[in-house]
């Protein structure tokens, strides 16, 4: 998996939208980037690729994985999704 700099990245409302932020809290899986019907996600650690699957079955889609440090997962989680 590609590592990705979430600092500065605007992720579009639509994208964000495809995974509820219960599941981006409890599954630790931040939706990035939609393009040809290929979902990607984020990760904060490369062992969590059993989410992938449940997200294909899930969305009906496909889906790719890169990975981020968890300080900026967290920072990201907090600015998308934050706390109701």
């Amino acid at each position: 998996m590609d590592m990705v700099d979430l600092d500065g990245m605007n992720i579009h409302p639509i994208v964000l939208g495809m995974i509820p932020a219960e599941l981006a809290r409890t599954r630790r899986v931040l939706p990035i980037n939609m393009f040809d019907s290929v979902l990607t996600v984020v990760l904060d650690d490369s062992r969590n690729v059993a989410v992938l699957d449940d997200l294909r079955f899930v969305l009906n889609t496909e889906v790719e994985a890169a990975l981020c440090t968890p300080a900026q997962f967290d920072a990201a989680l907090l600015k998308y999704y934050p706390a109701a």
